[in-house]
């Protein structure tokens, strides 16, 4: 069987992934603020596709547009990364609980490469692979049952 084609991502997706990255990774630090064209020759591409990521970054609460200043990357409070806890520790128990109670077993090879990929970046101290292998893991178990509104949650949840 051929496997789906995915379409490439765009490049409005992929600034946001390295601004979103740069912020996780404090790379960009919280209370800065910085300008869209400097991140956009930083990154070696147009305006358009960083405002846009900016903009979805902004409606996640990671930057605030400041008018005639430029973005400020916020700081995520306690009570924002609980959140995000709580609502992955809900879903993930779920996942967890359908697979073990499945009664064909699941393929989980994909899944146990992000984590001995995850084991190298700790042991590495690579806190941005870290992440991201982490955000994997999670996508990958919510793709195991087929749950797409899932896989769209995990995708999309702050980390």
């Amino acid at each position: 069987m051929i496997k789906k084609l995915h379409s490439p991502p765009s490049l409005a997706e992929l600034a946001y992934e390295k601004i979103h990255q740069s912020i996780l990774s404090g790379k960009l630090k919280c209370g800065e603020i910085y300008q869209e064209i400097g991140l956009a020759q930083q990154l070696g591409i147009s305006r358009t596709p960083v405002r846009e990521a900016l903009l979805e970054l902004s409606t996640r609460g990671f930057v605030t547009f400041l008018p005639r200043k430029g973005i400020r990357i916020n700081r995520l409070s306690i009570q924002d990364i609980e959140e995000v806890f709580e609502l992955r520790r809900v879903l993930e128990i779920y996942i967890v609980e359908k697979l073990a109670m499945a009664k064909n077993p699941y393929d989980l090879t994909e899944a146990k490469k992000i984590l001995a990929k995850q084991n190298i970046a700790l042991q590495n101290n690579d806190s941005q692979t870290y992440i991201s292998t982490g955000r994997s893991f999670h996508i990958a178990l919510a793709r195991l049952i087929q749950n797409s509104l899932f896989v769209s949650i995990q995708e999309n949840i702050q980390d």
